[in-house]
């Protein structure tokens, strides 16, 4: 082989290599309520090597670190874990201020629960369950609601997991919708920020009916019981059927009150139980 061939191979193998450790993306830790000291510490639980930041949405300040390793002055000398602390920069600090901003926003926290009483009565959590019209209608009255847009936060928290190494996942903004129906069912709506802007999601298997048996979006890994005796919107079993048969769970004719739906190697089905 040529060597210049040689010599071109090398530095694209090279490059490949070396590229995602150059795009390398900074982490994000949380340390609430610390001092300097307290922040430090987090940081160097950290990966020599890397850019830290510790944001405190108590103090609603953050710091920013590289952890590096250098001898200390004893004698022998020991190397050790370094943080150097450094002026935090745009628009990494403009997304953990949108993540304290958030945080701090009613309810207080990262997961916000939100209930909201859908105006239309002709829909209920069967309209709705599945991908649709009506299920695009829901979401799209949800993002316009006022509530709904006081939690659209400026654009750049919505990448932040395009920004960051999270160092805990449970500490992302996190919306649930909660909407009820007028005949009683009910349905969550989830909010997702991994893009640039919000995006309002049905929550799969998180529907309700006003039997209180749930609806499911998605068959069951696990056994679920559905009743449907006592008050409750008449059309819930014909809804119900209809739903079951769609996520082909396998029915024997004959009405009833009672049913027990689980699967098998034989796949999903359901027994009337009375």
């Amino acid at each position: 082989m040529d060597y210049r061939i040689r010599i071109a191979a090398f530095f694209v193998f090279a490059f490949a290599v070396s590229a995602p450790a150059l795009a390398a993306l900074p982490t994000l830790q949380w340390c609430d309520n610390c001092t300097d000291l307290q922040k430090k510490t987090k940081a160097l639980e950290s990966a020599i090597g890397t850019t830290v930041y510790v944001g405190d949405v108590v103090n609603r300040n953050a710091n920013a670190y590289y952890i590096d390793q250098a001898y200390t002055e004893e004698n022998p000398p020991q190397l050790v874990k370094k943080a150097t602390r450094f002026t935090p920069v745009a628009p990494q600090i403009d997304v953990i201020n949108g993540l304290i901003e958030f945080y701090r926003m009613t309810p207080v926290g990262w997961k916000k629960a939100v209930d909201f009483n859908y105006p239309y009565s002709n829909i209920n959590v069967y309209g709705v369950v599945n991908n649709g019209p009506d299920q695009h209608n829901l979401t799209l009255w949800v993002s316009g609601q006022p509530y709904s847009k006081s939690l659209e936060i400026r654009g750049e928290i919505f990448s932040v997991t395009n920004m960051f190494s999270v160092g805990d996942s449970s500490k992302l903004p996190s919306v649930d919708f909660v909407i009820s129906f007028t005949d009683g069912s009910e349905i969550t709506v989830t909010v997702d920020y991994s893009g640039r802007t919000p995006t309002y999601k049905v929550k799969p298997n998180s529907g309700w009916d006003s039997h209180h048996n749930p609806v499911l979006s998605t068959p069951s890994s696990v056994p679920v019981i559905f009743r449907f005796t006592g008050p409750g919107n008449p059309t819930d079993y014909a809804n119900w059927l209809n739903q079951m048969n769609l996520l082909n769970y396998d029915i024997p004719t004959g009405g009833g009150a009672y049913w027990a739906c689980t699967n098998s190697p034989a796949g999903y089905h359901c027994v009337h139980q009375y």
